[in-house]
């Protein structure tokens, strides 16, 4: 017989067990400091999801050395710590602008090669930010002329690549659309998946949030 304090505990259906969401373990490693991992940590808050972890890597590391850091990290982490909070991840993510890197085609070809999952932009991430508030801009737009209309008083006034992700929340609905817009239309116009200007983070926004 039963003990008396779970004699009488509802069992749960295993049908309503195998419905109960559980969110994946995700890695987004990020080559810059500042504006990405301000970004996404935002949003990981925003979606109350304590199974993300944000890395940001810095200067030096080239868009190859951030998809190596992302595979070691995912693959190597809980096999070197007893941590709970270093389990496996179930996807690893790099974040890297195409901008004058020599590297970006190799990264893409070696993150295909580890299974690491990519978000680039083209020219750089303040072209995803810029998707929040415009509609796609022209493939003449460097990330000066980018950073300039974010710093438009209808956008981000004052920009300094240190976004408040409270006033992007609620348009980020706006911006994944946009972003698909453009895949779609490069899809369509057959160019190159990647040339300026693209940016694949809503891909990575749209696993951040389910």
């Amino acid at each position: 017989m039963a003990p008396p304090a779970f004699r009488n505990r509802r069992r749960l259906d295993p049908r309503t067990l195998a419905q109960i969401d559980v969110k994946r373990r995700i890695l987004v490693v990020c080559e810059g400091v500042v504006t990405e991992p301000r970004y996404f940590n935002g949003l990981v808050r925003s979606q109350r999801n304590p199974r993300v972890k944000v890395v940001a890597l810095g200067l030096g590391f080239d868009p190859k050395s951030v998809v190596e850091e992302a595979h070691s990290r995912a693959v190597g982490g809980a096999r070197r710590s007893a941590d709970p909070d270093d389990a496996p991840f179930d996807q690893a993510w790099a974040v890297f602008d195409r901008d004058q890197h020599t590297t970006f085609d190799a990264a893409l070809t070696l993150a295909q090669k580890l299974g690491v999952r990519v978000a680039t932009s083209a020219p750089c991430f303040e072209l995803w930010l810029y998707l929040h508030f415009f509609d796609p801009p022209g493939g003449t737009d460097d990330c000066k002329t980018l950073g300039a209309k974010l710093s438009r008083p209808e956008a981000l006034p004052g920009y300094d690549k240190s976004p408040d992700f409270n006033k992007l929340a609620p348009l980020v609905p706006a911006a994944m659309r946009r972003a698909r817009r453009m895949r779609d239309q490069r899809l369509r116009d057959g160019g190159p998946a990647r040339s300026s200007p693209h940016t694949d983070v809503d891909l990575l926004v749209d696993e951040l949030m389910k």
